[in-house]
């Protein structure tokens, strides 16, 4: 710092990586970053800092300029005028009282968060009775307005980064994650991407909180797999509005799937104890995905077949009509009602073909689109009497 006997200058070096000649005429624009610097630095910064530095210098009458070679590093040159004959009346203050000492330890609190993980809302008491929301923000006093705004309704917890926030869903798995984009050493994008990526944390709300505005950034947000997208600065009813949106959506979405969960387990129970064989084959390639103790016993098999091409798993049927059969129902999407149709099994044991007959149903099933996607086998061993009516 030093005077040019007209003007504060203030002179701010660095000897990193620089930036380009096509970068610098852009570096003071809104979100705009250099690639140089996103590829040699591990903290990403706002992306609106610059721009306020330069709005504040234009508020002031000053100027910013910026000099800068790649591969030696730049140079940020701010010049202020002295006094205020160049300031409009209306802005300025008077008589402000300025607390050195709240502004100092401010910063210091700032600066610890990016090296120490913030527990000031995790060593709160768990009410069991609360959804807990994990809020990630690098910034102290945004993470701070933040718990003291939704602890009035939910548990909260905190991180101060993307890695931070992993490390706490690893303690305690939150109902609800908020999150800002922009962090040190994980971002939240990254922290999203690991999030989806667990079968044990993927349905976990996601909300991003972004001082990015605009249509594109949002559907950048939500294509990346968040929930929600909340520009900065929000409103706080807004905010705990969705939240409250967000996790009862998802405790209704457990609570079907559960009811989902329980109605299969009770279909597959009764599947297994029906006094019929019966099969579920997928695929195009009839794979078995199911089979009851009565259709292995009746197909002289053991439980080896499933996860098994029907034509691998019983590779006597081809060439048999039963195999056209199977073909033409996956095929057409017609079922099929056969009565008394022989087919030759080979004894698992023994390898000896037997003759046997069944009466039985195959019901094709579709999928999401509409198209086959596998078929329903319901038979009964008619052997004995059809053996006996012959006779």
């Amino acid at each position: 710092i030093y005077s040019d006997n007209h003007h504060a200058v203030l002179e701010v070096s660095d000897t990193g990586i620089g930036i380009g000649k096509k970068e610098l005429p852009k570096i003071f624009e809104r979100f705009h970053r250099s690639q140089n610097a996103i590829m040699g630095r591990s903290f990403e910064g706002t992306g609106i800092g610059l721009s306020l530095v330069k709005e504040m210098v234009n508020l002031h009458g000053g100027t910013i300029d910026l000099t800068s070679t790649e591969g030696k590093g730049s140079t940020f040159t701010v010049k202020i005028p002295f006094g205020k004959k160049h300031i409009k009346e209306e802005n300025i203050r008077k008589n402000v009282l300025f607390d050195n000492e709240l502004v100092r330890q401010s910063f210091i609190e700032d600066g610890n968060s990016l090296l120490l993980p913030n527990t000031s809302a995790n060593n709160n008491a768990i009410d069991k009775d609360r959804a807990t929301v994990l809020v990630v923000d690098d910034n102290a006093d945004m993470r701070q307005y933040l718990v003291n705004l939704i602890n009035t309704k939910y548990n909260v917890i905190t991180a101060v980064n993307g890695l931070d926030a992993l490390h706490q869903v690893q303690k305690r798995k939150p109902d609800l994650l908020l999150s800002d984009i922009m962090m040190p050493i994980m971002n939240g994008f990254d922290l999203l991407k690991h999030i989806r990526s667990q079968e044990s944390t993927r349905a976990i709300p996601f909300i991003i909180l972004s001082a990015r505005a605009g249509e594109e950034a949002t559907i950048e947000g939500v294509g990346a797999g968040a929930d929600d997208y909340l520009i900065k600065p929000f409103s706080a009813k807004e905010l705990l509005a969705r939240i409250s949106a967000h996790i009862e959506m998802a405790a209704a979405r457990k609570k079907a799937e559960l009811a989902a969960g329980s109605e299969r387990r009770r279909l597959y129970e009764l599947f297994m104890q029906a006094p019929a064989a019966i099969a579920v084959l997928r695929g195009p390639t009839l794979v078995f995905e199911l089979a009851n103790p009565l259709y292995l016993e009746v197909a002289r098999k053991n439980d080896d077949i499933i996860g098994k091409p029907i034509f691998q798993a019983l590779p006597e049927i081809k060439g048999q009509t039963i195999e056209k059969i199977l073909l033409d129902v996956y095929n057409t999407g017609k079922p099929y009602i056969g009565k008394e149709v022989m087919v030759k099994l080979m004894k698992h044991k023994t390898g000896i073909a037997e003759d046997v007959y069944f009466n039985f149903v195959y019901q094709p099933f579709l999928n999401e689109h509409g198209a086959v996607d596998g078929i329903m086998v319901h038979a009964v061993d008619v052997t004995d009497q059809v053996t006996k009516a012959s006779v």
